[in-house]
């Protein structure tokens, strides 16, 4: 798998995969609708300079793209969950994008935060913190797309119980909280620490992926619910999620 050099060729790279996705009919490609959404609205925060350093932020940006981008031909034990998931007919969307947010940000962030910038991380949080508001508007968008996927999602939202939702914006403010706390906590280990935390970031993030995949008995009613809704087409769904 290609890395990316510039956030224009994380774009790029996750395009290519979208499309792949939709000739395949893998199911991989929901995540990656979302996570082009967001990947282009960061571009679009730096090109209009919101952040206090907008070159930090473009060197983040594509250090966290590449954790992905090495994880989609052969994946290590954190992804092995969201990548075998997509043979997996049970799952509605939402566990697959919880999946890949779960993978993604409890163990890839912190690491891809101290790669881009070893020391001094309180200089970064102002900006680590602006991203949530993107990563919000990027939530929004894919749910109002999978409005298209799910008739039983449109009705809860038109009633307002936007419980998926919410759900998601929840994991995702958690998730980034303790990914700042790692990234600090990496950030004074030595190489022998650090590997050793990065063992207890991953057995977390492996028990949080086995939630998602059995969640508790609430969500489970909801997700029963939409999965008879959902549509079963994945190219469909796919198509529908389509961000371009």
């Amino acid at each position: 798998m290609q890395e990316a050099k510039t956030i224009d060729q994380a774009i790029e790279i996750l395009g290519q995969l979208i499309e792949k996705s939709i000739e395949e009919e893998s199911r991989v490609g929901y995540f990656l609708s979302l996570y082009y959404m967001v990947t282009v609205a960061v571009k679009e925060a730096i090109e209009a300079q919101s952040f206090e350093d907008n070159e930090r932020m473009h060197r983040l940006d594509v250090i966290f793209a590449n954790y992905f981008f090495k994880n989609v031909e052969h994946h290590d034990s954190v992804w092995n969950s969201f990548f075998q998931a997509r043979n997996v007919h049970s799952y509605v969307i939402t566990q697959h994008l919880l999946l890949g947010m779960n993978a993604h940000i409890n163990y890839d962030l912190a690491q891809a935060v101290v790669d881009t910038q070893s020391h001094d991380l309180e200089t970064l949080h102002k900006d680590f913190l602006a991203i949530n508001d993107i990563l919000y508007k990027g939530i929004d968008k894919i749910q109002n797309k999978l409005y298209k996927t799910s008739l039983f999602l449109k009705v809860i939202d038109y009633i307002g119980l936007r419980f998926d939702e919410a759900y998601m914006d929840f994991s995702m403010i958690k998730a980034r909280d303790e990914a700042w706390e790692n990234a600090l906590k990496l950030s004074a280990m030595n190489e022998d620490e650090r590997l050793e935390h990065l063992k207890l970031m991953q057995e977390k993030t492996l028990k949080m992926a086995q939630f998602v995949k059995k969640p508790s008995f609430i969500y489970n009613i909801f997700r029963i619910l939409n999965k008879i809704s959902e549509k079963s087409s994945i190219k469909f769904n796919l198509l529908a999620l389509k961000p371009f």
